[in-house]
């Protein structure tokens, strides 16, 4: 004699709806934790970027995160001499230093990553 075993599961849709609003919601709060890190790294390294012509610090960009699928937040200097600029560790630079970037990025990454933990949980209290 043949077994047969159904399941009819209610409310597939409504549960996709929900996952879909929970998951925008964990994406909005990365990006704005994200956001939140760069731009105090963008800060830092606005105070530790070499000047000598204000060019190089000029040529700073931050571009901020969007909760899209992956949350890339970038800084950038722009100057075809940025790079040596801040590669370069036996130049003494009267105002600023080499790693001007470099060393506020590790600063927050530390931050972020505690911030990224506590802020997910937050979410999930309720």
């Amino acid at each position: 004699m043949a077994q047969n075993q159904t399941i009819v599961w209610h409310g597939l849709a409504e549960m996709e709806l929900t996952l879909q609003k929970v998951q925008a919601t964990v994406m909005s709060t990365n990006a704005r934790v994200v956001n939140k890190a760069m731009y105090k790294a963008y800060k830092q390294s606005q105070e530790l970027v070499p000047v000598d012509t204000g060019r190089l610090k000029a040529s700073a960009e931050y571009v901020k995160a969007e909760p899209n699928t992956d949350i890339i937040s970038t800084i950038t200097y722009t100057t075809e001499y940025a790079t040596y600029v801040h590669e370069r560790l036996d130049v003494h630079h009267p105002h600023g230093q080499a790693k001007f970037l470099e060393q506020p990025i590790n600063e927050v990454t530390r931050e972020l990553q505690l911030e990224m933990v506590f802020a997910n949980e937050e979410l999930f209290k309720h």
